[in-house]
């Protein structure tokens, strides 16, 4: 015992706070407190150890932080500050190469990060000399910041330090960078731009008329003077020429502010009135409304439109796309602005390959990082675009890749069940339009039967272990394999409307019988390899295998002899329990057998199957029982003409009976709760209808505290008295102990029915 005290971890004092923050992951107050704990906890630390555990608890915390929301500046600039009096110059250097990496669009963040750099390589604070390419790699980041935030209306911080960098390495000669920097600046609408032309006008003497002006540009300006060479001209002429060239660019660049100007400040003015309101509103950092940047980003693109082709097109294209960004910082989530920006990109990208490479990095971000994974438009649109530019292939390994990250067995391993859903069913529309349908049939036919068959079952537990364990999955219910009530379809009468029988088909679902391919599909050419099934197989759960079968079964549906096949499906697998919980699966047996063949003897079977064998919700039972209603009474001729050991005219008398709510009157709803609630004991195989005596008994003691069953039944948790009476003639009587109770929240809470 003394061992086991000795060899517990101690509590650091910051583990309440920690939890609190991984508990609510976008309250970001309760990650500030946290922050601040760790910080004064490394401040207070008594001992290297203790000053240690803080600095890589802080470490961790705002990783995992700033990995969920990187758009935060202000946080990044808090971490960088705290790993700087933690670590060092080192350590804030890397934190800030990682910042610019995850937030590239911050002004803030460059700055900092190429002040960093520039203070390295000038010298470091130990006395250790810079390297002899730390000047070259500086210029380099120098570009790279100037790709990214160079186009910002507010980045003249930026800016300012870019020509300060090249001045100072100028030295004592002009320099050429020097040069292209105020040449590429000049040109850009920033909100400093008068003091660049400015500057540029006391600098430009320096350099020669040939190096200033452009080959394209030079010949307009030389036919002023009538010359065509510029050594025609004097030395007075050439300054005149140099000043006449920078003074249309200071025109162009003034325009483009004076047009961007009211948009800018309605940004600014937004934003400051958002600051002032984030602490009461509860945000981390204040942005400006999604309309203001609508309207800043239509204006601009309608000014693009209007341009025609040349460089300053390409400008204005630059402009907006930095305009796009900035919005998105703010509105990272919003999956409509990144389907425009990516609409902006496809539509006026200077070519097709800058086209798709932007359109790429738009798609993967958003998918990846940004927009929540219950939106699947991008996921749609970016599958559209692979295969359309990139070929089936592409898209596959996309969806692949996407279908293992939602399925709970890559990565995080945490179970998406919707985005899992549609995922798979995206795979398998493109699978439909990229391939002979006679080769998705097998393949889905493959799937499902290798899913189902026992080699495969301890693969599949293991599949979907994940899902089970987030709770998203149901467990198994104790009659995964419930018995049949009625005949099956394949058993049922002939009726005059479906006088063909299903037959067993002889092929395994391993290697189903091949369909041949009709001619309108020939076109379809692409091949599905193993690794294209594998990828779906090894994904594949309870609700994946119901998807894969409802789109083989609409496949099936649409080949003229293919009535048998889909009737053997069903009586070799409607009894699964995966089938149990979808509504897909039975709606299309449903309509197959009473809209598609008016088969109302099948029908009946599949209804009667439905309504107390399986775990639909009862809203869905009631809309097949419906439709069940419907075409007995459009087909009653039939009906009456099948009477005699079953009646097929009782759903006409019996229509409110089966959809009751009350479980005395409606049988089937009886069986079909008894078959699917984990309150309920085993039943004995002695006893045929246990469960459903059980579960009136059940229901009889919650029917004083309505709502659903749970296993916290109000009651007293001891007698008051003993016996089931008192004698009044008993002069020693004591009075019982004041009851104790448990579960009494039940008796006064709302009812809370489960969304089906």
């Amino acid at each position: 015992m003394m061992i086991d005290y000795i060899l517990r971890p101690r509590p650091e004092k910051w583990d309440q706070a920690k939890a609190a923050a991984l508990a609510d992951k976008d309250n970001w107050r309760k990650w500030d407190a946290l922050f601040q704990q760790l910080e004064a906890a490394w401040t207070a630390a008594a001992s290297k150890d203790a000053a240690a555990a803080a600095h890589e608890a802080t470490k961790a915390a705002f990783s995992v932080f700033l990995l969920r929301f990187p758009y935060l500046a202000a946080h990044w600039r808090q971490y960088l500050l705290l790993l700087y009096r933690m670590g060092g110059v080192d350590a804030s250097v890397a934190c800030l190469k990682q910042a610019v990496a995850a937030h590239p669009r911050s002004v803030l963040l460059w700055v900092e990060y190429l002040a960093a750099l520039q203070s390295v390589q000038g010298g470091r604070p130990d006395g250790a000399p810079a390297r002899p390419d730390s000047s070259d790699a500086v210029r380099a980041e120098f570009a790279r910041a100037a790709a990214a935030v160079g186009m910002d209306f507010n980045a003249d911080p930026f800016w300012d330090k870019y020509i300060a960098f090249e001045a100072a390495a100028g030295v004592p000669a002009p320099s050429p960078r020097l040069l292209e920097v105020y040449l590429r600046v000049l040109r850009v609408p920033l909100y400093q731009y008068a003091q660049y032309y400015s500057q540029f006008g006391e600098i430009s003497r320096n350099y020669a008329a040939a190096d200033i002006l452009g080959e394209a540009d030079r010949a307009r300006y030389l036919e002023a003077f009538g010359k065509t060479l510029l050594e025609e001209l004097s030395v007075v002429e050439q300054r005149q020429l140099v000043d006449t060239y920078c003074h249309d660019i200071f025109t162009q660049t003034q325009a483009h502010v004076a047009r961007k100007w009211p948009y800018e400040a309605a940004l600014a003015q937004a934003l400051a009135l958002a600051e002032a309101l984030a602490p009461a509103l509860g945000l981390a950092e204040a942005v400006a409304p999604a309309r203001d940047w609508a309207a800043y980003l239509a204006a601009e693109s309608a000014v693009l439109e209007a341009m025609p082709a040349g460089s300053q097109r390409q400008l204005q294209y630059a402009l907006v796309v930095s305009v796009y960004e900035r919005a998105l910082v703010a509105h990272c989530a919003d999956g409509g602005l990144w389907a425009r920006y990516a609409d902006f990109v496809a539509e006026h990208a200077p070519s097709p390959q800058q086209s798709f490479q932007a359109r790429d990095d738009i798609y993967r971000r958003a998918i990846h990082r940004f927009v929540p994974v219950a939106e699947p438009a991008l996921r749609e649109r970016y599958t559209r675009m692979l295969a359309a530019e990139q070929g089936f292939g592409a898209a596959a390994a996309f969806l692949g890749d996407a279908l293992r990250t939602y399925a709970g067995v890559a990565g995080a391993r945490l179970y998406g069940k919707d985005a899992y859903v549609h995922t798979l069913a995206q795979t398998l529309l493109l699978w439909a339009a990229h391939v002979p349908p006679a080769d998705v049939v097998r393949a889905l036919e493959g799937l499902v039967g290798a899913y189902f068959s026992g080699a495969a079952r301890h693969k599949r537990d293991a599949v979907t272990k994940a899902a089970r364990d987030d709770g998203t999955l149901a467990r198994a219910a104790k009659t995964e394999q419930p018995a049949r009530t009625g005949s099956t379809p394949a058993n049922s009468a002939r009726t005059e409307t479906s006088p063909a029988q299903p037959a067993r088909t002889e092929t395994s679902p391993a290697q189903p019988a091949r369909t041949e391919t009709s001619p309108a599909n020939s076109s379809k050419s692409e091949q599905l390899s193993p690794s294209h099934i594998s990828a779906v197989s090894r994904c594949l759960n309870d609700d994946g295998v119901c998807v894969v079968a409802v789109h083989l079964l609409r496949l099936l549906r649409d080949e003229p002899a293919a009535t048998e096949r889909i009737r053997s499906f069903y009586n070799k697998h409607h009894a699964e329990h995966a089938f149990s919980r979808s509504v897909q699966f039975w709606r299309f047996f449903v309509d197959f057998e009473g809209a598609g063949h008016r088969n109302l003897a099948n029908l009946r079977s599949v209804v009667r199957f439905v309504s107390s064998a399986t775990a639909l919700p009862k809203t869905a039972v009631d809309a097949l029982l419906d439709i069940y209603y419907e075409l007995t009474g459009a087909n009653l001729a039939q009906a009456v003409s099948l009477l005699g050991k079953e009646n097929y005219l009782d759903i006409l008398l019996n229509i409110r009976m089966d959809k009751s709510d009350d479980l005395h009157v409606n049988r089937p709803a009886q069986r079909r709760l008894a078959m699917n609630n984990y309150l309920l004991p085993d039943p004995k195989p002695a006893h045929a209808h246990a469960p459903a005596d059980a579960l009136m008994k059940l229901r009889a003691r919650h029917a004083g505290h309505p709502g659903v069953f749970v296993d916290a039944r109000p009651g007293m948790t001891h007698r008051i008295m003993d016996g089931p009476w008192v004698s009044l003639l008993d002069d020693k009587l004591e009075p019982p102990v004041f009851p104790t109770l448990r579960n009494v929240d039940k008796a006064n809470a709302p009812i809370n029915y489960p969304e089906e």
